[in-house]
């Protein structure tokens, strides 16, 4: 028979992150009556999510839906929050933590001790960085997807950049991601549908926008299939290329840019695209923690994401007992080889 075990711990807990998983976690914990202390090493909340305007899949403000968590936040007692804070030490055991942390103050750095009962990481992730040349990076009017949709959230008119409107575009799928080592050999999952919702939003902008979508395979699942069907009624041309024969950009004589691609789809026939812009479709890569990560005792699978214990048994606990894990810090070990086209 299983036998409850019981322990004596500290009602609070320590959530690192004060991105919209953080925010939320704060929140949840003072909504069972456990108190919460609430680290951001950046000056601001929010994260990726609070940078964003429309958002899918019922195009409400990111930025909103942020600020209004953090209304929350401070409404709460039960919840304590430092900005420009980190973890820098811990000690105890498990439902018994003394935590460390660092306060960046313009007067010099403060130091603090906290009893904690668990601790719940959400410090999320960074965008895949392109190499200089990598896909024409580096060359003007090549970006990469999060600056296009800085674009586009900034737009209050038709897309322009550098003061030139922009008439056409080309986006370059899986920028950084299903690679052959040392490349990021993992799905980043996400950059299908958030490229196709930025696709519906630019041309919702300038319906005149033309549009092309170079693409491996389109894994747009569940809902993210509206979208991907949107985009193609609004006038989007989606063309699929081959890993060993990736598209190559360069500038043309008239001073656009050219996409040159052999499109699986129209019988391997190579075409180069003239367009004003190319957006680099990059995913997501592991956040630098070596510090936290250090601190915690935490387990890095072979892509750099965090390891939960079991993906759908434990999918949130660590083998750190009462140290927990949440979001897009985790990671998804699977082979490229074994996914299939959406």
């Amino acid at each position: 028979p299983l036998e409850p075990l019981r322990f004596d711990t500290v009602p609070k807990s320590l959530v690192v992150g004060g991105g919209i998983t953080g925010l939320r976690a704060a929140i949840g914990l003072a909504d069972i009556g456990i108190q919460s202390v609430l680290v951001e090493r950046e000056a601001t909340l929010g994260g990726w999510v609070g940078r964003f305007g429309s958002t899918f899949p019922d195009d409400a403000s990111g930025a909103d839906e942020v600020a209004g968590l953090i209304e929350q936040i401070k409404s709460r007692r039960d919840i304590t929050l430092y900005t420009g804070a980190e973890l820098t030490g811990k000690s105890g055991n498990f439902g018994n933590y003394t935590v460390e942390l660092t306060l960046h103050r313009d007067g010099g750095d403060k130091t603090l001790s906290v009893d904690v009962g668990s601790i719940i990481v959400a410090t999320g992730f960074d965008s895949y960085a392109p190499d200089e040349g990598e896909y024409g990076y580096g060359i003007d009017g090549v970006v990469t997807l999060p600056e296009f949709k800085k674009m586009v959230d900034a737009s209050a008119g038709p897309i322009a950049r550098n003061g030139k409107p922009v008439r056409s575009l080309a986006y370059v799928y899986c920028v950084g991601s299903r690679q052959e080592a040392p490349g990021n050999e993992y799905c980043s999952k996400f950059c299908c549908g958030a490229t196709l919702h930025a696709s519906v939003l630019a041309s919702k902008i300038d319906p005149s926008l033309r549009q092309y979508h170079l693409h491996r395979d389109i894994r747009a699942y569940a809902k993210q299939e509206l979208i991907y069907e949107e985009s193609r009624e609004r006038g989007s041309v989606f063309m699929k290329w081959d890993a060993d024969t990736p598209p190559a950009v360069a500038k043309l004589k008239d001073g656009r840019l050219g996409v040159t691609v052999m499109d699986l789809l129209t019988d391997r026939m190579e075409v180069t695209l003239p367009v004003d812009l190319v957006v680099l479709v990059t995913g997501m890569v592991p956040r630098e923690n070596a510090s936290l990560t250090d601190i915690l005792k935490l387990p890095l699978g072979a892509d750099g994401f965090y390891n939960e214990i079991h993906p759908k048994l434990r999918p949130v606990e660590t083998v750190v007992d009462g140290v927990l894990i949440a979001a897009a810090l985790r990671g998804r070990r699977r082979h490229p080889s074994r996914w299939r086209p959406a």
